[in-house]
């Protein structure tokens, strides 16, 4: 990765923080009822919805899918300690059954 990349990802996450997930915080808190809460994260990445939802809604019971191997593993061992509350699937979601390939194009 250049340094050209990093420097967009920094700006897009500093984006993000200011802007973007303190207007969704208020969005979920105000129109999500308390109480038992079922979160479906599809994509889970490195867990950021995850742990965006665990901040708003601690005993969230959250179902996570992530298709790419490495890191589902990262998910696996990032949320070891509350595997009951969060169930993280080696699976992609789509409309048709079948397997496909991950590449890493850049």
């Amino acid at each position: 990765m250049n340094i050209r990349t990093k420097i967009i990802q920094k700006l897009v996450h500093i984006n993000e923080g200011i802007f973007f997930y303190p207007k969704l915080r208020r969005f979920y808190i105000k129109n999500l009822q308390k109480g038992n809460v079922n979160i479906l994260d599809v994509g889970a990445n490195k867990g950021q919805s995850i742990d965006f939802f665990r901040k708003i809604y601690p005993n969230a019971s959250i179902d996570s899918f992530e298709p790419n191997k490495k890191l589902f593993a990262f998910l696996l061992n990032k949320y070891k300690t509350n595997s009951e509350q969060i169930r993280i699937f080696n699976l992609g979601v789509s409309n048709t059954i079948d397997e496909l390939v991950f590449m890493r194009i850049f």
